[in-house]
């Protein structure tokens, strides 16, 4: 169980879901601590800060974490030392893991968005803004879901879309929406 935080005179929860990789775990707050611990005994491997709070944004691959902030910095941090690989920078928070797939990081932003990064580089290799007609959303985004070729992810429209992980083509989108309100993915 995590401690809760505050952020901007609120009271919040820590959402970011603790990654276990053999004997280490890797954990991030809403404070901006990234931590590698060995899983039994707690001893600390290494314990790093990122500009602000990380609200679920937190991935492993590759042997980097992948790691969002609430001020929309997507860090690729070296897994065994916390070292910094590169950063990505956007104007939206990073609240859902990326997933690193080939040579690829797919993350989504809470704006709708899905980028294909250089999982070396961190440049951007293509993105994909989907914008709905939602009128309320639920503060969240949808992880993007790599299968084969095609990247899937959820938008807070209610839609469900699948792209190319090569070109970021739209293959589908498909609309699921069933409520009024609320009907994010």
């Amino acid at each position: 169980e995590t401690p809760s935080g505050k952020r901007d005179g609120e009271i919040t929860e820590e959402r970011t879901k603790p990654l276990i990789m053999g004997d280490i775990i890797f954990l991030a707050n809403l404070s901006g601590e990234v931590f590698a611990m060995h899983r039994t005994d707690g001893y600390l491997f290494w314990k790093i800060r990122v500009e602000t709070g990380v609200e679920g944004a937190l991935s492993y691959g590759r042997s980097k974490l992948i790691v969002g902030d609430l001020h929309g910095t997507l860090y690729a941090l070296n897994a065994r030392d916390g070292s910094e690989s590169w950063r990505f920078k956007v104007s939206q928070e990073w609240l859902s893991p990326a997933v690193i797939y080939r040579d690829r990081v797919f993350a989504s932003t809470s704006a709708d968005e899905l980028y294909a990064i250089s999982e070396t580089y961190g440049k951007e290799i293509w993105h994909y803004s989907h914008r709905g007609d939602e009128k309320m959303t639920v503060r969240g985004t949808s992880g993007p879901v790599v299968f084969g070729n095609d990247v899937f992810l959820g938008f807070s429209d209610g839609s469900v879309a699948s792209l190319s992980a090569d070109r970021g083509k739209l293959n589908w989108l498909k609309k699921l929406k069933t409520r009024e309100r609320f009907y994010d993915v």
